[in-house]
C-alpha cells in the first residue's frame, strides 16, 4: 500500500482489487492491461490504463534482481543509499531545468558505484512504465522511487515477490 500511495495515489483505493485480479492470473490479469475493456461494474472509462498493474508486472519481471539486492543487509543498505542519492541528484536536476524553462530529453544516468542489479531493475520497471500514461520525463524517477520503496521494506518485498511468483 505504501508503494501505491507514493507512486500511483489515484489508484490507492483500487489497489487491493487490482492486486487480487493480478494474482488471479489469466483473464483477470489480462483485463488490467487491456485499455479497451473496463472491469465489469467499474467506473473506469474505456481507454484508461492503470499504472499499478504495470508496476506489479515490472516488479515480477525484475524479482530475481530485487531478491539479489535484498540477500544481505549490507547490500540493502548500500543499494538504498545509492538509490536515494541518485533520486536526490535527479530530482534536483529536474527542478533546476524546470525553473529555467528547459525540459531535458533524458535525465543523465547515474555514474559509477550503482550496482548492476539496480540498473537492471530500473531498466525493467522503466520498460513497463513506458506502457502507461506517465510522462517520459517522470518514468525514470518513478522507477527509482519504486525500487527505494521496495528496499525500505525488504521483508514485505520478499513476501510480495513470493506471492507474485506463485501466481504465474
Amino acid at each position: 500500500m505504501n508503494l501505491t500511495r507514493e507512486i500511483a495515489p489515484d489508484e490507492c483505493d483500487l489497489a487491493p482489487l487490482i492486486l487480487e485480479a493480478y494474482l488471479a492470473g489469466k483473464e483477470q490479469r489480462e483485463s488490467l492491461f487491456n485499455a479497451d475493456i473496463a472491469p465489469e461494474g467499474s467506473f473506469v472509462p474505456i481507454g484508461s490504463l492503470f499504472v499499478l498493474p504495470n508496476i506489479i508486472y515490472g516488479i515480477s519481471l525484475a524479482s530475481t534482481f530485487i531478491l539479489q539486492l535484498i540477500s544481505s543487509t549490507a547490500t540493502v543498505n548500500e543499494a538504498l543509499s545509492a538509490v536515494c542519492n541518485v533520486l536526490t541528484v535527479r530530482e534536483h536536476l529536474q527542478q533546476m531545468l524546470s525553473l529555467k524553462g528547459e525540459k531535458p530529453d533524458q535525465v543523465p544516468a547515474s555514474q559509477g558505484g550503482v550496482d548492476d542489479s539496480i540498473k537492471q531493475i530500473i531498466s525493467i520497471i522503466d520498460g513497463q512504465l513506458k506502457k502507461t500514461s506517465l510522462p517520459e520525463d517522470e518514468r525514470d524517477l518513478t522507477a527509482y522511487r519504486i525500487l527505494r520503496n521496495l528496499l525500505e521494506q525488504p521483508e514485505c518485498t520478499v513476501e510480495a515477490i513470493k506471492q507474485l511468483r506463485a501466481s504465474k
